[in-house]
């Protein structure tokens, strides 16, 4: 007499192991809220030890905020966790951001966080600069992507995509003190987006309290050094919704 091997283990009948997955995923949902909550905790602490503002809305900045490019993607988007004040003379805001794509299963969260700084007087060109990755790259500049390099600099131009709105008005500001100001002090996986009187470092995921205290270190770094050039904007109207090719 034989046996029918499907009659027995686990087959359909036996629900442990479905009961073991969903536990499993239960308690992944718990551990990710659990660390987001402490996270946002330290973060709340390190605001009301240092003189800064914690919000996990949005708020407003002397300087502009809503037309970076990065604030214009996806179908809706939400901030959180917002760390707003100022460092002297220049107004800062380090906060969550996360931004949605697509409907039903082509649906993509996208987080980020955002380090922003104004200070007043401030001046520069609509850039976009982000790291170079040779390979794609150099197929987006076969298909029309703008990068703006420098015959005289290869040492930045190899490193970075350098994009803008105005090509004129960038190179005229993106003097060798410029460049050598982001060569520096640039961190991988920083992209930074300027805005006439605001300068944005951006980098994907939502980082730890010490990430965005290490974004904000390497912000100011470049803020302080670039924001010293001698700059008078050419172009009549800055565009309200910058594109560039990402």
């Amino acid at each position: 007499m034989g046996y029918r091997s499907g009659r027995y283990g686990r087959g359909n009948g036996d629900p442990t192991s479905s009961f073991m997955i969903i536990g499993i995923i239960i308690v992944i949902f718990i551990g990710i809220g659990i660390y987001h909550y402490l996270r946002k905790k330290k973060i709340r602490e390190y605001c009301e030890k240092n003189r800064l503002t914690y919000e996990d809305s949005p708020v407003s900045m002397t300087g502009y905020s809503e037309p970076f490019d990065i604030l214009t993607h996806g179908n809706s988007s939400y901030y959180s966790a917002g760390m707003y004040g100022t460092r002297g003379d220049i107004e800062l805001n380090i906060v969550d951001y996360t931004y949605v794509t697509g409907y039903g299963k082509n649906r993509h969260t996208h987080n980020y966080t955002l380090c922003q700084l104004y200070r007043e007087g401030t001046q520069f060109p609509c850039f976009f600069v982000r790291d170079e990755n040779s390979f794609f790259d150099s197929i987006g500049s076969m298909l029309g992507g703008q990068d703006i390099d420098f015959a005289e600099d290869k040492t930045f131009s190899d490193k970075f995509v350098l994009q803008g709105v105005n090509e004129s008005d960038v190179r005229r500001f993106f003097n060798n003190k410029v460049r050598r100001a982001f060569v520096r002090h640039h961190q991988k996986g920083n992209c930074y987006e300027s805005k006439g009187q605001c300068f944005l470092l951006y980098r994907s995921g939502h980082c730890s309290l010490e990430g965005r205290l290490a974004m904000l270190n390497n912000a100011l770094k470049i803020f302080n050094e670039i924001s010293t050039t001698n700059y008078e904007n050419s172009m009549g109207d800055i565009p309200r919704n910058p594109k560039y090719y990402g």
